[in-house]
């Protein structure tokens, strides 16, 4: 019993971590969204009518200092607290166009890590900050060199 209560600690830190990587950085797939807007809608002295087709930034969202503490800042605990999220955090986009992999993806991730630390100490090559590429999918351009030690 303790070793299950040890494993969804475990794996509740992870999502936390998780979390909290795909909102610092940048995410993956779409970098822009887009909702159709149902009712007639002012943002920001902005209107909208209904019908509209409304596109916004999910990094900004991500990055935005009225939405975030210290929006840059890798702070796996902000995900711990009570605040809803639902809106101001997006790496899978929401609503109807929801990934329907999202659940996947995290749980996917959980496991590839936790598979690779068990086996290997993992050392960055270089401080060089690393620069993205935006293709289909946004990835580390070059890759990032690292060297993966046996355990």
């Amino acid at each position: 019993m303790q070793s299950i209560v040890c494993l969804l600690s475990v794996f509740s830190i992870s999502c936390r971590c998780l979390s909290a990587a795909l909102s610092r950085l940048e995410i993956g797939v779409r970098q822009i969204s887009e909702i159709k807007n149902n009712a007639e809608t002012k943002i920001d002295g902005y209107d909208f009518k209904s019908g509209s087709i409304v596109i916004y930034s999910i990094y900004n969202i991500h990055h935005n200092k009225q939405l975030w503490t210290d929006p840059e800042l890798f702070q796996p605990e902000r995900f711990v607290s009570e605040k809803n999220y639902r809106f101001s955090f997006l790496p899978f986009g929401t609503g109807e166009r929801v990934c329907i992999g999202n659940h996947f993806a995290m749980l996917e991730s959980q496991l590839l890590l936790s598979m690779i630390i068990q086996k290997f100490d993992i050392q960055l090559t270089s401080d060089k900050e690393v620069e993205m590429d935006l293709a289909v999918s946004l990835r580390p351009k070059g890759g990032i060199p690292v060297l993966l030690k046996r355990l």
